[in-house]
This record gives C-alpha cells, structure tokens and sequence, in this order.
C-alpha cells in the first residue's frame, strides 16, 4: 500500500513538467490523451468507491442486485455518453469545462446553474469516495476512517493540484492496472471457488405462512406446515409440533423463506422476490401476525427494492451525461474518434469488473458462517436474537492486499480507482 502511495505520489508530481503553466493544459491536458489513457481514465473514474465498496457493501446487506446496479448505471453511462454527446463535446473549441460548452450554446445563466449544480453532485460524489478510501487507508494503516480520510485529502490535493488533469489521467493508468487486477482476480477467483451451502428455509414462528401450499412437496411439507386459522387454504407454521413451549420451541424470523442465493435473478422484476429482504437497521420493531419481533442492529424484514434498483440504474446512467469528470476526459481526448471508443471501452471494463464483484457482497453472508436466527430454548429465559455477524470481508480484504501487495487507493472526485470490501463492525448487544 505505501509502494503504491509512493507510486502515485510521484508520477503526479512528474506531470508537472507537462502542464508549463497552461490553463488548458491544466483542465484538459492540452487536448493531446491516446486512447488508451482516455479508457484508462474514464474506467477508473466509473469504477470508484462507490462502484465497488458501495457496490459490495449493498450487495451484503441487501442482495446482488442492489449493489450491482452501481456499475451498471455508471458502464450504461460511458457507453450512452461514447455513442451520444462525447465527439460533440470534444469538437468544442475554447472550452476548459462543461459549463463552458453550454455558455456558449445557452449563454451565462444556465453557465452559472450548471456551475451551481455540479459543485453541490461533486461534494456528494467526493464525500463517498473519500469514505471509501479513508476506510482502505483506516484498515491497512490501523487508523481511524477519519484520519484516513483528512490523509487522502492530503494526497490527493497534493498531487491533483500539481498536474491537473495530466496527473489524474497518469495516475489513474498506474492505479487502474493495480487497482483492476485485485478486483478483477479476487471476484472471479471468489466465485470460481465458491462452494457454500445457502441457509435452508425458514422453518418460521407462530403465525408464519410457508411461500408454498401443503402437497406440493415444498417447504410447507418440509415443515409439516398446517392449514392457517384465518384461510385454510394457506400453510402455517405449526406450533404444535415445533413450539409446543416456550422452554422447547424451534423458530426464526422467517429471513429466508426460499432459502437464501447469491443471486435472484427476477429481483429486477418481482417485488416479492426476497420475500422477504433482510437489512441493516439501527432499531426496528417488526411484527409478524401475532407475533413480535424487536430487533436491534441486525437484519430486518423488508420488501425487495424493485423500484429504487431501476430508479438507480436510470438515475447514473443519464445522471452521468452531465458529470465533469466523465466529460473533462471527453474533452482531454486527442479527437472525437478517442473521445467516443475512450467511453465505450471505460463503459464495458465497468460492466466486466463490478458486476461480478458485486457477487462478493452475497457470497460473504455464507463464507463467514452468517446466521441471523431468533431461539427460545431450555438455557433463554426470553426470545433473543443470535447473530453471528462478524464474517470473511475481512479475510477477503487481506486476501486481496496479499494478492497486489500495492493496491490501488479508492478514487476521489476525477480521481483514480481502489479496491476493498466493506470491514463489518461487530454486532452490538449480543
């Protein structure tokens, strides 16, 4: 990791000899980037810390689909953005950012909106990706997230401000080789290997209706579930046969009622899919038909977000159209042909390396030997929920840094790519 620091460090100080005191060298490097920067570049820009450590840390808490939408909002960007608006904006001449293209086509007010606009997006994006590289910074330096964060303040500043976009685009390359090899080797090698058995499904509580009907040879029968009291035509739990007590009960909370998967895949489409979903909450009080759950900092019902999935992928990928950093490396291209394979290349390198390590997120919850069960047995005098939580992200973080030994750091704002998982705090009051 410091080799790595180290590294950066010194090639953005390099590109000062580039920069010769030149505004538009500064902004967009003198409009001179090959192709094989500008992918560089706009891939390590898509692929940041909200791309992955958001992307993983969703996918843990919530499923595969809810962190995998990151990237693909982010690749469907770049690649709208190759195909659409990149060979326009890079035939602008006189312009050093994209308020300026659209002074010149709208004049000063939408300058000074756009203006408005994007520093108050750019403060929200900054503020994730340096939370992102201040927990890899925290982890691997034994320091807290805020420290780690004021020293990727330090470094970033140190080196953007001495090169510009020449340092951001250098950087990024040396970044996104060590940055892209860690995520790409660690996610395929992850579900190369993957070989978990899922947790069953729920066996339920008092009042839990079973997802199938009695006969089919499902999980009610699995259960020897029995009609339900208010419609006979569903399948309960049947409480006397499994919590004829409350010193001999065997329940849960009903998490899994299929069962749980790395992945479902009609979770885009069926909002009963999850069925229901598991998150994290700080405090939540659940009730299930006569029976009451609380739950504190652990996995709660919820139902499966279709309808912000979709809201995300839309949102990144028009969103983006109008992102300075997307459009700065448009406009840094050597010409309009760069400009628009440069996105789409960027685009298809953010679908090949988030979308599987989004499976990480899903895979971690069985490594760890997660288990989220509620117990009521012969040594509790009362209901209490065990979970068994502090799991293998921190294992696969290590896994990774052995893997590069120089990984890259977590981008910041134009900045390059990193690489981690999210290090789960341990459960309070178990």
């Amino acid at each position: 990791m410091t080799i790595s620091l180290v590294i950066t460090f010194i090639i953005g100080f390099l590109t000062l000899f580039l920069v010769q005191g030149d505004p538009e060298n500064f902004f967009i490097a003198g409009k001179s980037l090959p192709l094989w920067i500008v992918a560089f570049t706009l891939g390590a820009q898509s692929i940041d810390s909200n791309a992955i450590l958001g992307n993983v840390t969703n996918s843990y808490r919530f499923h595969f689909f809810d962190g995998v939408v990151l990237p693909i909002g982010l690749g469907s960007s770049l690649i709208m953005n190759g195909l659409f608006l990149a060979p326009h904006l890079n035939r602008e001449e006189n312009v050093l950012t994209l308020p300026d293209v659209l002074a010149k086509r709208y004049g000063k007010i939408p300058e000074v909106m756009i203006s408005i606009c994007t520093i108050i997006s750019f403060m929200m994006l900054l503020a994730g990706n340096l939370v992102g590289m201040g927990t890899v910074l925290g982890y691997v330096y034994d320091m807290s997230t805020a420290s780690g964060i004021w020293m990727a303040c330090g470094i970033v500043w140190a080196y953007t401000i001495t090169g510009g976009l020449f340092s951001v685009a250098y950087t990024d390359v040396a970044q996104g080789i060590m940055g892209w090899s860690g995520c790409a080797i660690l996610a395929y090698y992850m579900i190369a290997a993957e070989d978990v058995k899922f947790p069953p499904p729920s066996i339920g509580f008092p009042g839990y209706i079973y997802p199938d009907a009695a006969g089919a040879g499902g999980i009610c029968d699995e259960y020897k579930g029995i009609p339900c009291t208010n419609n006979p035509d569903l399948c309960c739990y049947n409480q006397e046969l499994w919590c004829p007590s409350e010193d001999d009960c065997r329940r849960d909370n009903g998490a899994f009622p299929l069962g749980d998967q790395t992945l479902f895949s009609d979770q885009m489409g069926n909002a009963s899919a999850l069925a229901p979903l598991y998150v994290f909450s700080n405090f939540g009080h659940l009730k299930f038909a006569c029976y009451d759950l609380t739950c504190s900092s652990f996995h709660c019902a919820s139902p499966n977000a279709v309808y912000w999935n979709w809201a995300t992928i839309f949102i990144l990928a028009f969103g983006n159209l109008a992102a300075l950093d997307f459009q700065a490396r448009c406009m840094a291209s050597k010409d309009p042909w760069t400009a628009r394979w440069g996105c789409i290349i960027g685009g298809c390198v953010t679908f090949l390396i988030g979308i599987p390590y989004a499976a990480l997120g899903s895979i971690t919850r069985y490594v760890g030997a997660i288990s989220c069960r509620c117990t009521k047995g012969p040594h509790t005098k009362h209901s209490h929920l065990v979970c068994i939580h502090e799991v293998s992200t921190t294992a696969l973080t290590l896994f990774m840094l052995s893997l590069l030994r120089i990984p890259a750091i977590a981008s910041l704002d134009f900045l390059p790519v990193g690489c981690g998982i999210q290090i789960p705090k341990p459960l309070s009051g178990l």
